[in-house]
């Protein structure tokens, strides 16, 4: 699950453009197309909220997500099959939160720890891999998406074709794009807005806050503890057991969750 939220993260951070650098033309247009677009990643201006359906495809995979953002401030909420997930970057502390019952359950960690996953993340244009990959790029008209003229741009790889539009504050408001198995993977913002205020970066009230970087060192000192020091050995053993137990009990969770727990011992 963490993976998950993670990967969607840094693909609405890149859809926002979180940072940009100089770039110049490639052999693909050579009419400014490539930073036309490059300026367009640069990121949006001010703060807005924007809320997305996001349709795999298949018929019945639909997500909806929905993005804050304020100057240094970043919130997304993931909402499938009536559970909802809500993850916050504040000054560089991630919080992860999920609700559980009635409450949510959060779980924080700061821009120092190692184990933070967005530690080493830089949120550039990839000029050099569009290059080498054979990216085509070019204009691709208008449309209107949540009453707003949002300025589209298709990009072409191999089979891969995909198609990007912005609204004039850089903001992405819809994405579409075709693989060159045939899935299809598209955003599509049904709300957008600008109004946006400090109380939105609030975590949940009566929020029960876990810190995950001090819990992962007390898990991987406890475990190097039990097996002669090693941790490495300790995270070994560990991912052995789990994967016992996902053998054992396959998808049978409350199973699951005990035998997780006799892992932990």
């Amino acid at each position: 699950m963490m993976q998950k939220i993670i990967a969607t993260i840094i693909l609405l951070l890149f859809m926002a453009g979180c940072s940009g650098q100089n770039t110049t033309d490639t052999s693909s247009g050579g009419n400014g197309v490539f930073d036309e677009v490059a300026k367009t990643f640069t990121g949006p201006t001010g703060k807005h909220k924007v809320t997305y359906e996001v349709d795999y495809g298949d018929g019945n995979m639909v997500k909806t997500t929905t993005y804050y953002l304020n100057e240094n401030k970043i919130r997304i909420d993931l909402t499938s099959a009536g559970e909802t997930t809500k993850t916050y970057s504040v000054d560089g502390t991630i919080t992860m939160c999920t609700k559980q019952g009635d409450s949510f359950t959060c779980l924080t960690i700061s821009p120092t720890d190692i184990n933070n996953p967005a530690s080493d993340i830089e949120y550039n244009f990839p000029e050099d891999n569009i290059k080498e990959s054979g990216y085509i790029l070019s204009r691709d008209g208008t449309i209107t998406v949540s009453e707003h003229t949002a300025k589209c741009y298709k990009a072409s790889y191999g089979e891969t074709i995909q198609r990007y539009c912005f609204s004039d504050e850089n903001v992405m408001l819809y994405t579409k794009t075709i693989t060159e198995e045939g899935d299809i993977v598209i955003f599509e913002a049904k709300e957008y807005s600008t109004d946006v205020s400090e109380t939105d970066f609030l975590l949940p009230s009566g929020a029960e806050v876990v810190d995950l970087g001090k819990e992962l060192q007390d898990l991987q000192n406890d475990l190097g503890n039990g097996v002669g020091g090693d941790t490495t050995a300790g995270m070994e053993a560990l991912g052995e057991c789990y994967s016992g137990c996902d053998a054992q009990y396959g998808s049978d969770t409350e199973a699951l969750e005990g035998c997780y727990g006799s892992c932990l011992g």
